[in-house]
């Protein structure tokens, strides 16, 4: 009997010691992302520039100072490309220059201001992207628009189908840079072409007034 119960208990033990390593090899092998920030410092103490590290690639917001401790600029990153906003500041904390980018060189829209925050030069558009998306019946579709409105003291969005009755949108999450704005329209079946003009009245913080027109046109599914 002593030496089947023994028997038994080593089986047991052996079974158990098993499944533990099966799931320490487990754990071994899943991967863990490993967050990190980097920060570099002039010689008077002050930050100099600040990097935010994901599995060894930037990802996040990176920044970088005067010495004076003043933000100098700041640049989203994800993989290591640099995709959103990238602003740059006048040591007195003004805008110097504003960019929108969909990779490390390619602006959607940009904007220098001189040192008094008036607007010197300017590329491209609030209209970062849109996009049209047919419903499950063709009579209808669904619009999507991102637009950009960093610098917006006040913005309006406006839509039409003929490019003079125009409707406005109310704009939410007015306290972000990036917005989504969508609808549903109703559409012509005997109409094979179909264009959203769309406008949007941009006032910055020295009650300068911007106005972008855009078009998208589409090819309704009932005509393919």
């Amino acid at each position: 009997m002593k030496l089947i119960w023994y028997k038994w208990f080593f089986l047991v033990v052996f079974f158990f010691s098993c499944s533990n390593k099966s799931e320490t090899g487990k754990l071994e092998n899943k991967q863990v992302a490993v967050s990190r920030t980097d920060t570099i410092y002039y010689t008077n103490g002050t930050i100099e520039q600040i990097h935010r590290i994901k599995n060894n690639k930037l990802n996040g917001v990176s920044e970088r100072y005067y010495p004076s401790g003043v933000l100098k600029s700041k640049k989203a990153f994800i993989e290591d490309t640099a995709r959103g906003l990238f602003l740059q500041f006048y040591e007195n904390g003004r805008i110097k220059k504003f960019s929108y980018l969909i990779d490390d060189k390619t602006n959607i829209w940009y904007r220098s201001y001189d040192v008094n925050g008036n607007v010197v030069k300017e590329e491209g558009s609030p209209f970062l992207k849109s996009e049209v998306k047919e419903s499950y019946k063709h009579d209808t579709f669904y619009f999507t628009a991102f637009l950009c409105k960093y610098g917006a003291k006040d913005l309006k969005f406006e839509i039409a189908s003929d490019g003079e009755n125009y409707k406005t949108f109310e704009l939410s999450n007015t306290n972000k840079p990036f917005i989504l704005q969508s609808t549903t329209w109703k559409l012509v079946r005997e109409l094979p072409l179909f264009s959203i003009y769309m406008k949007t009245t941009f006032i910055d913080s020295n009650n300068n007034i911007s106005i972008y027109k855009d078009t998208l046109s589409f090819e309704s599914a009932s005509s393919k």
